[in-house]
């Protein structure tokens, strides 16, 4: 978009870079024009608060669901700065606690408390029958449960200890083997597959405002 009065009473100036080469782990899977969230000074939400065009350092994503959807419909999602769209939540909105790291890292850390996998699947926290059963990922020994957000990364890393208390949690909830190996399903297999529910550290402010018994989303532990 250029020009124009939204450009006008919207734009601020804007400092970005252009990278032109990248190897190692991520190089073939990073998509031109990545825009990362971090709360470097130098970041995009961090300009835009600085430049007065919103209230809060606040910014939410709300995930598209490509499973419902058609391939033919390219909505990723919604992204809201300053703060969240009510209309995008079920539940109330609630907080994970930030783990301070070095001064040079300014990337989202929190910590892990618990992995479990939920049998019979569900596609959100909300389970699909009050009974379904929930297998604990117990690590083996000393492992690290700091977790980092990415924006601009679509997936899940996990420590690699935490791989074969999961391969196990996986054959108790299936009956049958992980395997990394791709495969065919029907929506309705890929439906009855466990979910995974990654329990975080939650920041204070959550018990101050709700009863945890009555939010889905929380865990009175």
């Amino acid at each position: 978009m250029i020009g124009g009065d939204l450009v006008a009473d919207k734009g601020f100036p804007l400092q970005f870079v252009c990278q032109t080469k990248t190897r190692g782990y991520f190089s073939q899977q990073v998509k031109d024009g990545v825009l990362g969230f971090s709360s470097a000074p130098s970041s995009f939400v961090n300009q835009m608060f600085n430049a007065g065009k919103i209230n809060k350092l606040q910014f939410s994503l709300c995930f598209f669901d490509r499973v419902r959807k058609s391939y033919g419909d390219l909505n990723a999602g919604v992204v809201t700065f300053g703060g969240f769209n009510p209309e995008f939540i079920k539940s109330p909105m609630v907080y994970a606690k930030r783990i301070p790291g070095n001064r040079w890292r300014h990337d989202y850390e929190v910590n892990i408390t618990s992995l479990y996998l939920r049998v019979g699947g569900g596609e959100s926290v909300v389970p699909l029958e009050e009974d379904q059963e929930h297998i604990v990922i117990t690590p083996r020994g000393e492992i690290d449960t700091a977790g980092r957000l990415d924006s601009s990364v679509p997936f899940l890393t996990f420590d690699a200890r935490w791989e074969i208390p999961f391969k196990d949690a996986w054959q108790q909830a299936t009956g049958e083997n992980f395997s990394y190996a791709k495969r065919e399903l029907t929506l309705t297999e890929l439906r009855q597959f466990p979910t995974l529910l990654i329990e975080l550290e939650g920041d204070p402010y959550n018990a101050e405002q709700y009863d945890v018994t009555t939010v889905d989303s929380l865990t009175a532990e």
